[in-house]
């Protein structure tokens, strides 16, 4: 399995958590409102109307696309899963966190030099 499909599969596991999702949207291939073209971009992503809806979202190999609301205006967006790093639950940045090391943002005619791997890193118990 790749990185495109790892990640793919992972969403789709977590859709009914409404998982957050780091993208670089300077990225190749990203479709984003004007101002929200940054590199630390936060999306969330979900199909339950009573939390998220976004009952357009579609997930496959390329990435994901969906409608988006932001500043009362709805706006269809287009993120490849190359854009995507960090995966979580919870408030943002502070749930249990999916990695993607950097290889696999690494150009595609480079192959990494060891075979994928994914990690999960989670924030310490807070006292």
């Amino acid at each position: 399995m790749n990185f495109n499909q790892q990640k793919c599969a992972l969403i789709e596991a977590l859709l009914p958590l409404c998982p957050f999702v780091a993208v670089d949207a300077t990225q190749p291939g990203v479709i984003v409102p004007g101002g929200l073209n940054r590199s630390d971009l936060v999306l969330r992503l979900g199909r339950d109307p009573r939390v998220m809806g976004m009952p357009d979202l579609v997930l496959d190999e390329n990435g994901f696309s969906a409608t988006i609301v932001t500043q009362g205006a709805r706006f269809h967006v287009t993120v490849p899963w190359e854009a995507c790093s960090r995966f979580w639950i919870a408030e943002p940045y502070t749930g249990p966190i999916v990695v993607w090391p950097e290889a696999a943002q690494a150009p595609k005619s480079t192959p990494p030099a060891r075979p994928p791997t994914l990690r999960m890193v989670k924030s310490p118990p807070r006292d």
